[in-house]
């Protein structure tokens, strides 16, 4: 196999696990203190929080299938690349609230401390901090929604206008 052969699926690999280190990360993130609600969020809300992710892969494969140039992914690798694309986006997921702080996803912990604020657009909560590390953007609906705000109310105070 020549070098042109593999760095399309080295490329697609890559990006595919950076996709699941916030989905089906081999190790979860410890989550400290007494568990206050947890809610699981629909595949809508999964793939809105990776749709940057979402979008390169799939840039990479309209590119990389000839709509522009020449082909350098195989029909295999694009199949395989989507299949796998679902795969993670199927894989449930949920956001969990202790008394020590927040878990977005499976790979990260963000204590209450770490956060400085928050505000709410719609079903979307943004949890902020003073630089990019511990920010985090919750998608919730309804009931669930209005538990999320009394929890991070109840640790970061009324919310905030961007």
């Amino acid at each position: 196999m020549n070098a042109a052969a593999v760095l399309p699926v080295v490329l697609l690999v890559a990006m595919l696990a950076i996709t699941a280190s916030r989905t089906a990360a081999p190790i979860g993130a410890q989550v400290p203190g007494k568990q206050l609600l947890e809610i699981p969020v629909g595949f809508v809300f999964r793939a809105l929080g990776q749709r940057t992710n979402v979008i390169a892969i799939l840039a990479v494969l309209a590119i990389g299938s000839g709509t522009i140039g020449e082909r350098w992914i195989s029909p295999g690798l694009f199949l395989f690349t989507i299949v796998a694309l679902l795969a993670l986006l199927l894989l449930p997921a949920r956001y969990r609230f202790t008394t020590e702080g927040v878990s977005p996803d499976r790979a990260r912990f963000i204590a209450w401390s770490d956060l400085t604020g928050w505000s709410a657009t719609g079903n979307v909560i943004e949890l902020r901090d003073q630089g990019r590390l511990a920010r985090a953007r919750l998608y919730v609906t309804g009931r669930d929604g209005e538990a999320v705000r009394q929890v991070v109310t109840r640790f970061l105070g009324a919310p905030r206008a961007r």
